[in-house]
């Protein structure tokens, strides 16, 4: 449709012309290359080549074609705040009302009730895959919304953002994923490093400590199960943690003669629905439990190097196109916000496999957002000097 629009009325693709997209499309020619990998198959291929390199590209390119100005970005970050509150609300359902006729089907015949119904409790999942994604989800959108509040002009806006803040808390904790608990300490320790303006880092240094303390040093609500489980997030001798080390060890061992992976879509338990059960893989049957590993297992040691440094030289550049491109206070700490809430969830991605729908698309639109924002400040910048 934006070709087709093209003909008539042409974008301005000077836009999409930067960094971002540049790093976007390596990474996406790499993830075509895959496709030749011995050991890949077409139709995994297929089927993880979106979520890894597609989206990440058509995000860098139209985002700055399509969002073209301030209120533009403003209006998408408030329907994004509408969503969160649905899908607080969805957990809050199924929390207190149960789950209908499709989630228990999920839980009791796919096989979800295996991670989600366990001895601890119920991980809720709102209208997303599964709760890691859920709790990802709802950190992202605690970090952005409680931080960009401060900064937004309007005050319904500022309602609106803090209240999703509150909810998007709530549906962290239920969703019951304690390494996504790293999502708002990450983004707020983000923002203390970028932010220099002493009542907010008095504010939100004073908020980490709080909360670590609670979480690390005290029983306070240990009868209560949501809490008790988040404070295992800190604990590295669960045993919850220590399989996953396990694991990874295990994969490190089957590794070393892949150096470009075993292919897109084959890493983990999904793989076996395509090999053959006489031709298993062994890392098929093992867990990978999180993004990097995953990555790490399908495109080998090579593949994994290229995207963590692509992921750190974007939040570099960003960096510094915040510091010395944007003026605008309103705009740089929406900015600010959006780089914590990035990292945070970069950063959990260690722990979980947390960038797939709808986490990906969402971090991807709001790197996007990070390079179209020089367009936006000389707007507002603008504004404010024609106001009498």
């Amino acid at each position: 449709l934006i070709f087709l629009k093209n003909i008539f009325h042409p974008y301005d693709w000077k836009r999409c012309r930067n960094f971002l997209t540049l790093l976007w499309s390596i990474w996406f020619i790499y993830c075509v290359l895959e496709l030749f990998n011995p050991r890949a198959l077409w139709e995994p291929w297929s089927i993880a080549f979106p979520h890894y390199a597609f989206y990440p590209l058509c995000c860098a390119l139209f985002i700055p074609l399509l969002f073209t100005r301030y209120k533009h970005f403003q209006w998408l970050l408030i329907i994004w705040a509408v969503l969160t509150l649905l899908a607080a609300a969805k957990g809050y359902w199924q929390r207190n009302r149960g789950f209908d006729w499709g989630e228990l089907n999920w839980l009791f015949v796919e096989g979800g009730a295996r991670t989600h119904i366990i001895s601890t409790g119920i991980r809720y999942f709102s209208f997303f895959t599964d709760a890691a994604a859920y709790g990802a989800g709802m950190g992202i959108s605690m970090v952005v919304f409680g931080i960009s509040g401060f900064y937004v002009r309007k005050l319904w806006i500022k309602l609106l953002y803090w209240g999703t803040t509150i909810a998007a808390g709530y549906g962290l904790l239920i969703s019951g994923t304690r390494s996504d608990i790293a999502i708002p300490f990450v983004g707020l320790i983000i923002f203390l490093l970028l932010c220099r303006e002493k009542k907010a880092i008095f504010i939100s240094g004073a908020l980490l400590i709080t909360a670590f303390v609670f979480l690390k040093y005290t029983d306070i609500g240990e009868g209560n199960r949501l809490i008790r489980r988040m404070r295992t997030s800190l604990d590295f001798t669960d045993a919850s943690w220590n399989v996953r080390v396990e694991n990874r060890g295990k994969i490190t061992e089957l590794m070393k003669d892949k150096p470009f992976g075993t292919g897109l879509g084959l890493a983990g338990v999904k793989a076996n629905r395509f090999r053959e059960v006489d031709k298993h893989d062994p890392l098929t049957y093992i867990a990978t439990d999180s993004w990097f590993i995953m990555t790490y297992v399908e495109t080998g040691v090579v593949g994994l190097t290229l995207y963590l440094c692509i992921l750190i030289a974007i939040l570099i550049k960003s960096t510094q196109i915040i510091f010395y491109k944007i003026k605008s206070k309103e705009l740089k700490g929406q900015l600010y916000a959006i780089t914590g809430g990035i990292t945070g969830i970069l950063v959990t991605c260690y722990a979980n496999e947390v960038l797939n729908f709808p986490n990906g698309i969402i971090v991807y639109t709001l790197m996007a957002f990070l390079y179209t924002a020089p367009y936006y400040d000389k707007e507002l910048i603008h504004d404010d000097a024609i106001k009498p």
